[in-house]
């Protein structure tokens, strides 16, 4: 009986690890799809930094942050799941280069918000080279906190 229990729940770990999962995908191929519509900039043109911010870039920047979000509950469920910290903290550091990469595009009131996260990515980074079970603990406070962000934005 308390086998049948042990493997329920294992089915049922390993079935929302993959929800997670998918979630995560359907968000990539999203941004992709919509990262290869935009027209891409010539060396000649100025930053969109330079030229002031656009609405289109501060949405852009929600996007990632909605779709990083995402990622990072699906990082969560698989490494509360499996435990395997390298390639955790890989996906996080995907997550922070893209993340990073959009801001510079963004207000600057948004890029000094993106400074408070960025120390989050450390800290957790940190916690998954050193394989700490605090990383699970960090990377629920990360999911809050751009959740936080995400419905103040609006």
């Amino acid at each position: 009986m308390v086998d049948n229990t042990v493997r329920s729940s294992q089915r049922s770990g390993m079935a929302i690890a993959w929800i997670a999962l998918a979630i995560a995908v359907v968000a990539l191929i999203l941004v992709w799809s919509v990262r290869t519509t935009e027209t891409p900039t010539t060396g000649s043109e100025a930053s969109p930094a330079a030229q002031g911010t656009t609405l289109q870039d501060e949405f852009g920047f929600q996007r990632d942050l909605a779709i990083a979000r995402l990622r990072l509950i699906a990082l969560r469920a698989r490494l509360a799941i499996d435990k395997n910290y390298d390639e955790a903290r890989e996906e996080a550091a995907d997550i922070r280069r893209g993340l990073d990469r959009s801001a510079t595009n963004a207000s600057e009131a948004t890029r000094e918000g993106w400074e408070a996260t960025k120390r989050s990515f450390d800290a957790l980074d940190d916690q998954l080279s050193k394989k700490s079970a605090d990383a699970l603990g960090t990377l629920e406070q990360m999911i809050r906190s751009l959740r936080r962000g995400l419905e103040t934005e609006d």
